[in-house]
């Protein structure tokens, strides 16, 4: 829906994803769904990505610790922002036509 809201509009759009995990099963491996949700934005056309970095004490997978140590899961963004950027740069001048789902 993002996708073709922006192509109707004529504009870019970015992914936003929140920077902390509510539960367990996904704070075991932050780095796998950053991954993912870093290589589907780029295959839906988009032209960046942000984070909500939240750091309270209750939450686990986090960007940093209540008091501001990065986490597994901002290391792995670290990397992923840099592939991101370098393919997004790449994909930029070219224009996205559509979008296929398979399986």
């Amino acid at each position: 829906m993002i996708r073709q809201a922006s192509q109707d509009a004529g504009v870019p759009f970015l992914n936003h994803r929140p920077g902390l995990y509510v539960d367990a099963q996904h704070a075991d491996s932050p780095g796998d769904e950053l991954r993912w949700l870093v290589y589907t934005s780029l295959a839906y056309g988009a032209q960046g990505i942000s984070y909500y970095v939240y750091c309270h004490p209750d939450h686990k997978g986090a960007m940093a610790t209540a008091d501001g140590k990065p986490t597994s899961l901002y290391h792995a963004a670290k990397v992923l922002n840099r592939e991101f950027a370098a393919i997004a740069t790449e994909l930029q001048p070219l224009r996205s036509l559509e979008v296929f789902h398979a399986g």
